[in-house]
């Protein structure tokens, strides 16, 4: 985390908290792979570590016009990570908790400002989006990027192939993408950004 970037970060700050997605992308190319080695360090998984570094750039994106008040955004992101792993971390504790109990997450209502995106309007967007795949995508979508349960955990619960669950997953976000492309919605294209990392 202690590279120089190629750039003027209060400058490019600036672009962002304008609304400048190309500006954006500048910060997520440089950082990402960065907070993603230190994801999987601190959550030993791959996949895990590849959705939290996703929230934190969308959280990124979306607090936007905090920005020019960051004095280092390298440390600002690693704490934002450092928050993401542990909120993950106490989510899935609760969720143990729950199935140990007997309790089935979806008895309640899932709040996605903790998981795949945080404001309201977004979120109305993408349950919409999420209503128009077919029955077995949306109950594959929900529960890895949702509730956070692991492919190996739905494959087992759905009583379907781990690839399986995979290709719905692959589909399902290739669904979502091409819906936000035709919303025309000022912020597709950084959610885009982020969807389109959404495999590993």
């Amino acid at each position: 985390m202690a590279d120089v970037p190629p750039y003027n970060e209060k400058e490019l700050l600036l672009r962002i908290t304008n609304g400048d997605e190309g500006a954006f992308e500048i910060v997520y190319n440089f950082h990402q792979g960065k907070l993603y080695s230190a994801a999987i360090v601190l959550t030993r998984s791959e996949e895990l570590a590849g959705e939290l570094v996703q929230d934190v750039f969308l959280k990124l994106w979306l607090k936007r016009g905090e920005l020019t008040q960051i004095q280092s955004l390298s440390n600002y992101l690693f704490i934002m990570l450092r928050n993401e792993v542990y909120d993950w971390f106490t989510r899935e504790s609760r969720r143990r908790k729950m199935l140990k109990a007997g309790i089935v997450a979806s008895q309640f209502p899932i709040d996605l400002s903790e998981d795949f995106l945080v404001k309201s309007d977004t979120t109305d967007l993408l349950e919409k989006g999420i209503l128009r795949l077919p029955p077995q995508q949306q109950a594959v979508f929900r529960m890895v990027r949702q509730q956070g349960i692991s492919r190996e955990e739905v494959a087992g619960i759905l009583k379907i192939d781990p690839n399986t669950v995979k290709t719905h997953l692959s589909r399902a976000l290739k669904s979502l993408r091409a819906w936000y492309m035709a919303q025309n919605i000022f912020f597709w294209p950084v959610t885009l950004l982020l969807l389109s990392k959404g495999l590993h």
